[in-house]
């Protein structure tokens, strides 16, 4: 018997060594610059990390609808509160619930808008699971760097040259819509919210409730991605829950979408021209309905206004070369 209680206890010993190691290995194969300003795996939604502790206000989630449409330094521009855009292509919500965790360790906002068309991406619960384990063990979520990393190399991370600030993806290619006949087809139908979804989805509200943050959704215009049976997806969804839906592909906007000239690929996502439209609405909905500061004379956030300058600057040269079509 206390051969076996012996047994037992190395085991256990060598499992807690085992985690121990393999947490913190990930960190010889990663430098400081990569840990706290770049992130872990996806560059441009991970560099929130680089921000001023408690400095945005505003979060924007989702995938790539909500990094083509949302511009956190031309709402700054616009009303003056602080946001940036936390989305990566094909954003899982699982992913989406690890970035909001790892975010509200050093941000405290006072809103979350999250863009809905993740919510119907199909999960896999064995990703989901791995996803989890890779939050645990760092070194796994970073196996393709550690791969070619040596131990006289340069760790340092680079992401080269990029139109992205602070999460806004710049497009001002044109790809207009072919057919817009079945757009927002009108049905009484609903695509529901699959359960493994739905399951994170709520995990992610209550980590907004535990942290007073009010929740928005948003549907961005999207001729591809959005239809009805979705919209009443997220209405039945969001009833009797303390959340604001915003079907902008049912408002009649003071500056309408123009399905020719905003979009950089037939309708599927917004190109400069269609984010600007957005933003503005957004940016004044969301002055208007929370308390939100205007941080534009403000000479602690006058890195704001750096940012915005080389915003500025980068939009209007990109603007002069012409437009893509």
């Amino acid at each position: 018997m206390i051969e076996k209680i012996k047994t037992g206890s190395k085991i256990l010993v060598f499992i807690a060594l085992l985690a121990a190691i393999l947490h913190y290995s990930a960190f010889l194969f990663v430098s400081d610059t990569y840990i706290k300003g770049q992130g872990k795996t996806d560059v441009f939604a991970n560099a929130i990390l680089s921000e001023k502790d408690n400095d945005i206000e505003v979060l924007f989630m989702g995938d790539s609808e909500a990094y083509s449409a949302f511009s956190p330094l031309a709402m700054y521009e616009r009303k003056g509160f602080t946001s940036y855009v936390l989305a990566t292509s094909a954003q899982p919500l699982y992913y989406t619930q690890s970035l909001l965790e790892r975010t509200l360790k050093n941000q405290k906002p006072k809103v979350l808008v999250l863009e809905t068309n993740l919510i119907y991406r199909n999960i896999v619960a064995s990703d989901s699971i791995a996803h989890k384990i890779g939050d645990i063990f760092p070194i796994f979520e970073l196996h393709d760097r550690w791969k070619s990393v040596t131990l006289n190399a340069d760790s340092s991370y680079s992401s080269g040259k990029d139109k992205t600030i602070k999460g806004y993806y710049f497009s001002k290619a044109i790809d207009g819509v072919k057919d817009l006949s079945k757009y927002m087809a009108p049905t009484n139908e609903l695509r529901p919210i699959e359960s493994i979804n739905r399951s994170i989805l709520d995990q992610i509200i209550r980590i907004c409730h535990d942290n007073d943050m009010k929740v928005v959704f948003v549907s961005t215009p999207s001729t591809v991605n959005w239809n009805m049976k979705k919209h009443n997806g997220i209405v039945d969804y969001v009833k009797d829950k303390d959340i604001t839906y915003i079907d902008m592909n049912l408002l009649t906007l003071e500056e309408p979408i123009d399905w020719q000239r905003d979009t950089r690929d037939e309708g599927d996502h917004l190109n400069y021209y269609g984010a600007m439209k957005v933003s503005r609405y957004i940016a004044d909905y969301l002055n208007d309905h929370f308390e939100l500061n205007d941080r534009r004379n403000d000479k602690a956030y006058y890195h704001w206004q750096d940012a915005l300058q080389k915003y500025n600057d980068m939009i209007g040269n990109e603007l002069k070369k012409g437009v893509k079509g």
